[in-house]
C-alpha cells in the first residue's frame, strides 16, 4: 500500500492508539497519534487533557500545524499515515481539524479513509479505567463515558468512511477488519 491515510476517530478510551499500532504492523504506516502531538506540550507543563486551559490547547494546535505543514510540503508522497483523534460535533475546531487533514491528503492525491470507532458504554468505561491509561496523560475516569451521553462523534461526509464497532474486538482484530475494508475498497 502506498500514499494512503487512515484517520481513526473515536472517544478517549476507545482504543484508537492501540488499534493504530496494530494497523501499523499490517503495512508500512507512519503513526501520528494525538498524544504524539499533545504530549510535546503536556510533558513540559504537567497538565492533563481534562484539566488543560484553552491556552495549552492553543499551543498544541501550533505543534500540530507545524507537523501537518511538514507532511504537506516535505513528506514523500509514497508514505502512508495513520492519524488518531477524538473529534466530536460539539467543537467547531474538530470539524476544522478534520477538514485540514482531509485537504492535505487530497492535495497529496492520497487514498484517505476516515474510520469512526464506535463502542458500547460499559466496555468504554472498562477501557477508560485501565492501568495503562492511568500511567499516561490520558483520561482514565470511567465517568467520562457518562459525560458523553449527549455528545456524538464528528459527522463525517466522505465516500471512504468506515464505521466499526470495537466493543467486542481486540485491537488486532479491529485493525484486521479496517485493513480488510480498505483493501476491498481499493479493489473497486
Amino acid at each position: 500500500m502506498q500514499n494512503t491515510a487512515v484517520y481513526l476517530i473515536g472517544f478517549a478510551g476507545t482504543g484508537k492508539y492501540t488499534i493504530a499500532k496494530e494497523l501499523a504492523k499490517l503495512d508500512d504506516f507512519k503513526l501520528v497519534h494525538n498524544h504524539l502531538v499533545n504530549d510535546v506540550i503536556f510533558d513540559v507543563v504537567q497538565e492533563f487533557e481534562k484539566d488543560a486551559p484553552e491556552e495549552i490547547w492553543e499551543q498544541i494546535a501550533k505543534v500540530r500545524n507545524i507537523m501537518l505543514e511538514t507532511i504537506e510540503k516535505h513528506a514523500d508522497k509514497e508514505l502512508n499515515y495513520i492519524f488518531t483523534n477524538e473529534l466530536t460535533n460539539k467543537r467547531s475546531s474538530d470539524r476544522e481539524l478534520f477538514r485540514k487533514i482531509e485537504n492535505i491528503f487530497n492535495l497529496r492525491n492520497s487514498d484517505f479513509y476516515p474510520v469512526k470507532l464506535i463502542i458500547d458504554k460499559e466496555e468504554h468505561k472498562k477501557r477508560l479505567e485501565s492501568k495503562e491509561r492511568k500511567l499516561s496523560h490520558k483520561i482514565s475516569d470511567g465517568k467520562y463515558a457518562d459525560s458523553l451521553s449527549n455528545v456524538e462523534l464528528l459527522e463525517v461526509k466522505n465516500k471512504n468512511l468506515i464505521e466499526i464497532n470495537v466493543s467486542n474486538l481486540s485491537a488486532e482484530n479491529a485493525a484486521k477488519e479496517i485493513m480488510k475494508e480498505i483493501k476491498e475498497r481499493k479493489c473497486q
